[in-house]
């Protein structure tokens, strides 16, 4: 009998998890770098496309790019949509140059979002300069 209770509460509970794992990331202020915006959107290009969000999720792919910015787009695996639910992330960069500093504004939407976007600007950070 207690497991007919328990067993739909928790899977109530893991929706309401995952549901809120897609919340949009709060805003979050610039960062600014000494590179040109090419050179940040570039190293962002190469490096986010070797992260995944998480590890039912599928690598990072360059969903649009440019000179001044790119967004990175990755979405669960064929095998846990089927299982468990659609999860996404996506990833938004907009970078403005000012002289030889480059102001990089970022946000982001989906599993993970915020956890991920330190993690591209803790990498940036490691190759540029960072003001």
């Amino acid at each position: 009998m207690l497991t007919r209770v328990v067993r739909p509460l928790t899977i109530t509970f893991a929706l309401v998890l995952l549901i809120a794992s897609c919340a949009p990331t709060a805003g979050r202020p610039a960062v600014e770098f000494v590179a040109s915006a090419e050179d940040v959107i570039s190293e962002i290009a190469m490096y986010g496309v070797s992260r995944q969000p998480h590890p039912n999720m599928n690598f990072y792919s360059v969903d649009s790019i440019g000179d001044r910015f790119i967004t990175l787009y990755s979405e669960s695996t064929v095998g846990f949509t089927i299982l468990i639910g659609r999860m996404d992330t996506r990833l938004s960069f907009t970078a403005q140059q000012r002289g030889e500093v480059t102001v990089l504004a970022a946000s982001g939407r989906g599993t993970n979002a915020g956890d991920e976007l330190d993690a591209i600007i803790l990498y940036l950070s490691s190759v540029f300069e960072r003001l």
